[in-house]
């Protein structure tokens, strides 16, 4: 009579189970949104969570689909979250700028994903330090280090591994930016610092798996899951102890970010935790230095692809003393243009997040987005779409001259996303990227290795877009 009474319940339960999938994968279905067949548990994200897929390529499968069946919206299943997915430009713009504050939260604790009030006092302390007055401060810094890449690469043996030495030195600058101390990772190619980096972009599946269950904040929160596991967390734990003491050392009079995050606020003397401290410094160090080195890896290896365009960008920039007159770099169209289209066709990042803070109704449809509902923005499928851009997988800067950005709708190029959570470091980012670029021309000429496959592939392990397997580079100095 037990086993009769147990195996009645343990039939109810899967009963009930399998109900339960059922209603959370008819979620779409039922508002009459279209979405891809989802697969229990993974919902739509199977191949990205196997490292089949690049993170946000099958998002970008979505948007296409969409855009075929000429829909505004879609729907997506992180696991068993409903997401939705917006193609229309108009609508990602109501998102992301005109209705913002329905939509200005992402998710865990630091200033890539701080929520709300959080978000804003923190945004409001760090922004003062990104604006052009502090980048200019900040520019003989910036060619020192520049020029020590330069010495770095003529010191290194053909093939460079771009991507190797880049992540050195933009984790130096973004370290002298935030902090005026100098990390001297470019002179230590097996650092602990770049090591417990490289730990936050780990490429296992237990990792990739990791990465999608921090966007689901009913698990962040009932798991209590960490944006870094212990090991980083206790690394940056005391890289900050070890700042803080160098900073003090040096008696500099210059006010930088960590300044601010280590003393009293302007308001009431509220101080910052220091686990925000960590967290922060943490982000800033990860989402500098990895987006430009990646940013500047791609961009080397178009240039190393099309020699004609690396020779025309060369002229161009051989005329500027980027000592003296580094500014007059943004009034330059091929290598403004190289740069725009560099980040359209390899984005920073593939989608762009959202929460919806309010009940939010989709502008001329029956769609009510509830509180806590979950957006991607698929800016990849964005870029790529060849309805904006015609033949988007091939790399042309004349897609950005000023005749043919004319009429382009503004969110057609999302690379820093938009709106008030657009990136804070968007223009360091570009002055950097130019300029490391206008300098490396002056000095070397590059040339693509055989070890580098043409056309790249893209890593499907990693956090970020990169190539599977490096670029490899033959670096000619220019006598």
């Amino acid at each position: 009579m037990f086993l009769i009474t147990s195996g009645v319940f343990v039939f109810l339960g899967v009963i009930w189970i399998m109900f339960k999938i059922a209603t959370v994968f008819s979620y779409w279905k039922n508002k009459n949104v279209y979405t891809g067949k989802p697969q229990f548990p993974f919902g739509n994200s199977k191949n990205v969570v196997l490292q089949k897929l690049p993170l946000g390529f099958d998002v970008t499968e979505l948007y296409t689909e969409i855009r075929s069946r000429s829909e505004k919206y879609g729907g997506y299943y992180n696991f068993m979250t409903p997401v939705f997915v917006p193609t229309d430009l108009d609508l990602i713009k109501t998102i992301l700028i005109s209705n913002s504050d329905s939509f200005i939260n992402r998710v865990s604790a630091n200033l890539l994903h701080s929520r709300g009030d959080q978000w804003k006092r923190m945004r409001l302390k760090i922004a003062p330090f990104f604006t052009n007055l502090k980048i200019k401060q900040f520019l003989p810094v910036m060619l020192r280090k520049t020029d020590e890449l330069i010495r770095l690469m003529e010191d290194t043996p053909n093939p460079l591994n771009v991507k190797e030495v880049l992540d050195r030195y933009t984790i130096d600058l973004i370290g002298l930016y935030t902090s005026s101390v100098d990390l001297e990772t470019m002179k230590n190619k097996d650092s602990e610092l770049e090591r417990q980096l490289g730990n936050f972009f780990n490429k296992s599946i237990v990792d990739t798996l990791f990465r999608f269950l921090i966007t689901i904040p009913k698990v962040v929160r009932y798991l209590k899951i960490m944006t870094f596991n212990k090991e980083v967390t206790k690394f940056f734990m005391l890289l900050l102890d070890d700042i803080v003491h160098a900073r003090n050392r040096s008696k500099l009079e210059t006010t930088v970010v960590l300044d601010v995050l280590t003393q009293k606020t302007f308001n009431g003397g509220e101080y910052f935790t220091r686990s925000e401290i960590v967290g922060n410094l943490a982000t800033l160090l990860l989402a500098g230095y990895e987006t430009t080195s990646n940013a500047l890896t791609f961009g080397l290896y178009e240039l190393a692809y099309n020699m004609e365009l690396q020779e025309k960008l060369r002229i161009e920039t051989s005329t500027l003393e980027t000592s003296l007159e580094p500014f007059s770099l943004l009034d330059k169209f091929l290598i403004d243009a190289q740069f725009s289209e560099t980040l359209r066709k390899y984005p920073l990042t593939t989608i762009n997040t959202r929460e919806c803070t309010e009940t939010f109704r989709i502008p001329n449809s029956n769609i009510i987005l509830g509180k806590g509902s979950q957006i991607y923005i698929p800016l990849r499928g964005i870029h790529w779409d060849p309805e904006y851009y015609p033949n988007p997988e091939r790399f042309d800067p004349e897609r950005f001259s000023e005749e043919n950005s004319r009429g382009r709708h503004p969110c057609a190029s999302l690379p820093f996303g938009a709106g008030p959570r657009r990136c804070i470091g968007d223009k360091l980012g570009m002055m950097n990227m130019k300029i490391t670029i206008a300098s490396l021309l002056k000095s070397y000429r590059f040339r693509l290795h055989p070890k580098t496959r043409s056309p790249l592939d893209y890593d499907a392990k990693a956090f970020l877009l990169q190539p599977k397997d490096g670029v490899f580079l033959n670096v000619e100095k220019i006598r």
